[in-house]
């Protein structure tokens, strides 16, 4: 990349994005935040003891199991693609209605996209009705750096660094020109990547929503395919939901945010002791719960310190 446009990635944000989370306290202990899900209406409470936890093939102990709703504070960035277009302006009252009902223990900030930077409209608050009032529309037209996941990227590298657990809801169309329609595809976006792997590094948890652009871009379907290929490996990849409905702007995001929200009242901030090797790197993750009927979202690597 060269420096110049490096420059516009790494923009400084305000005070209340300062720096990344810091990692537990042992640097064997692992955290993340783990989604508990049914196949019929909300799980039962999950139990510490029914938790399994493998890192590559090899189980885990786990050290701590801690539900999050009505506890834990939490980190939310509200972050919308200033670049997605038309059929938005009846979604302002969606979004700005389910920042309104976050619950009390989730402070939210507003952020918007655009030149590879994380613009802030609104910072890290417990008033969520502030917050809701930041919500606006969108440009509607590409910056000269359009990469959603650069923008993502700036965020991330300036998180709050107060220990808490983050996620993000990003709203864009997910395509990434930065680089060539060559580069767009999710398997070869590095954009994407970095993005990926400095979520994972930050334990930040990466909740998408699909909204089209404005343009003949917009119109092209490789190019869609490949936008809402990248959200749904970033949202996989991270622990998170990628919402869509079919290759336009959904009708309503009121049973999207819905269903986020019901995410956010089922989720547990897991610890546990892993195994780390003689160089650091991302391993695979998996998590079950020995529950019938209950599936257990989590990262689907995590980064593991040297040995010391």
């Amino acid at each position: 990349m060269k420096p110049s446009l490096r420059l516009l990635g790494l923009v400084l944000l305000s005070a209340g994005l300062a720096a990344a989370a810091q990692p537990p306290a042992s640097s064997d202990l692992v955290q993340v935040v783990v989604t508990a899900t049914a196949k019929k209406g909300a799980p039962p409470p999950i139990e510490q003891s029914t938790v399994v936890v493998f890192q590559e093939k090899q189980r885990r102990p786990v050290v701590d199991w801690v539900p999050l709703e009505g506890g834990r504070t939490m980190n939310l960035a509200l972050m919308i693609d200033d670049s997605v277009g038309g059929g938005f302006g009846i979604q302002l009252d969606n979004l700005s209605s389910f920042v309104r009902a976050l619950p009390a223990n989730i402070r939210v900030a507003v952020i918007y996209a655009r030149n590879g930077n994380a613009t802030v409209a609104q910072n890290f608050t417990s008033d969520h009705a502030a917050a809701a009032q930041a919500v606006r529309l969108p440009l509607g037209s590409p910056g000269a750096v359009d990469s959603p996941y650069l923008a993502l990227l700036n965020l991330l590298q300036r998180w709050p660094e107060d220990g808490n657990p983050g996620q993000v809801l990003l709203v864009s169309h997910g395509i990434d020109l930065f680089r060539g329609a060559s580069s767009s595809a999710p398997g070869v976006n590095p954009e994407l990547r970095r993005a990926i792997e400095t979520a994972l590094r930050r334990g930040i948890v990466v909740n998408t929503l699909y909204a089209s652009g404005r343009g003949r871009v917009h119109r092209n379907r490789f190019l869609v395919s490949n936008g809402q290929g990248c959200l749904s490996r970033l949202a996989a990849e991270t622990g998170g939901e990628a919402f869509f409905q079919g290759y336009d702007t959904p009708v309503s995001f009121k049973p999207f945010l819905e269903q986020l929200g019901e995410n956010f009242g089922q989720q547990y901030l897991l610890t546990f002791r892993a195994q780390p090797g003689k160089k650091a790197g991302y391993q695979r993750l998996r998590v079950d719960a020995e529950v019938p009927g209950v599936k257990l979202t989590a990262p689907a690597r995590v980064y593991i310190p040297a040995a010391q």
